[in-house]
């Protein structure tokens, strides 16, 4: 397919990376879109190369629970993306106070936590060395901020709901 700011975008390489199952919700979520806007299907891919397919499974399960647990609405839950373990304890804890939460769910997150921070960590990696540029603190920080907005955005739109 060849867009209209003249770029050769072979949905074939992205989609390689995926099942049968997420290549089918990507479909869906490429339908959706603004074909005439070229820059949705460029940063959905650009968006595909950050991650390893096991750290979208991960990061849905850690966005899955949040939902589940219904402490904030979901346009709040990037916070939960790159939030430590122990400010999430604190966190849960101040808002103990305005109702009770389950305690083996908060546990479950808790786990998760840790783990999709440092997800987030080196997809922002990969995505300043995917542009050639300077790898450093500012760019990485730059980085991850884009990459918590797509993320919630794709998860919003069921692009990892499998």
């Amino acid at each position: 397919m060849i867009l209209k700011s003249g770029v050769n975008l072979s949905t074939n390489k992205v989609m390689n990376l995926f099942e049968d199952k997420i290549r089918k919700k990507i479909k869906e979520v490429l339908y959706e879109m603004n074909l005439e806007n070229s820059e949705d299907v460029i940063n959905l891919g650009e968006y595909l190369k950050c991650f390893k397919k096991s750290e979208l499974k991960v990061v849905n399960e850690l966005l899955s629970k949040i939902r589940n647990l219904g402490v904030v609405n979901m346009f709040q839950a990037g916070d939960f993306l790159f939030m430590t373990k122990q400010y999430f304890l604190d966190f849960m804890r101040l808002k103990s106070y305005e109702r009770e939460y389950d305690e083996n769910e908060v546990e479950e997150i808790s786990d998760l936590i840790g783990e999709v921070r440092e997800i987030m960590i080196r997809a922002g990696v990969r995505m300043v060395e995917n542009k050639n540029a300077d790898t450093n603190v500012r760019s990485v920080q730059g980085a991850i901020k884009v990459l918590i907005r797509s993320t919630l955005k794709y998860y919003m739109k069921g692009l990892f709901k499998i």
